[in-house]
């Protein structure tokens, strides 16, 4: 009993929402993308300091503000479709459960070497995509070995901390609410692309190429100007 009362504290349940959406993204990433090749290799070794951390009894309650604005970052991402903003929360909700303190948050810091953030950088600045796994996973023990060096986990002889009541009925709420706008933001109406073409001007200088494709597949019996 008292192992699932860890399990379902509200701080794993804010890891787990922005995990599964973070997974949608990261992925297909990880799978597909010749730059993002490795990824996943890259978030194990990144987690080595905060799961050592979790194992020695850190108190993720000291970190109510590091857990809610990992929330709303991973809520935003999510309505804005903004992977990125998701990838961030959620890398701050396990710095916040692994209970980083001093240059342990460096670590923190470089936890784009397992985003696909890291990647597009690289294609940036012109770097083919052979080398990028390699470079991830340098930059991931890095991160690794700095997590490791410099972050305080709690010691057994440490009295546990639990969060007051105040700040566990914060973080139960602002997780209710993402939990209910994301859901619910999938059935907004929004326009469609073919809403947004029908917009778009067919004839004048410049308006070619997928716009004519476009319009001509449509209707093919007709030829506006410029195309």
């Amino acid at each position: 009993m008292n192992r699932l009362r860890h399990i379902l504290r509200v701080e794993w349940l804010v890891a787990a929402f922005c995990a599964w959406h973070a997974a949608a993204g990261l992925i297909p990433a990880w799978r597909h993308s010749p730059y993002d090749r490795l990824g996943w290799l890259a978030l194990l070794l990144w987690l080595v300091p905060a799961a050592r951390n979790i194992a020695a009894g850190a108190e993720p309650s000291r970190r109510l503000v590091l857990t809610l604005l990992s929330l709303g970052l991973a809520l935003v991402g999510v309505i804005g479709d903004l992977n990125f903003l998701v990838y961030c929360g959620l890398a701050g909700v396990t710095g916040a459960l692994a209970d980083v303190s001093g240059r342990a948050w460096l670590w923190l810091v470089l936890a784009g070497c397992w985003m696909p953030a890291f990647g597009l950088l690289c294609s940036k600045i012109s770097i083919s995509p052979h080398p990028v796994p390699v470079l991830r996973l340098v930059v991931a023990a890095l991160a690794a070995g700095l997590g490791l060096g410099r972050s305080t986990p709690a010691t057994p002889n440490q009295p546990p901390e639990t969060m007051n009541l105040p700040a566990k009925k914060i973080l139960w709420i602002a997780l209710g609410l993402a939990l209910v706008l994301s859901l619910v933001w999938q059935f907004v109406p929004l326009r469609d692309a073919g809403a947004r073409l029908d917009a778009i001007p067919l004839a004048g200088f410049g308006f070619t190429g997928a716009t004519c494709l476009w319009w001509t597949s449509k209707n093919p019996s007709t030829n506006p100007r410029g195309c």
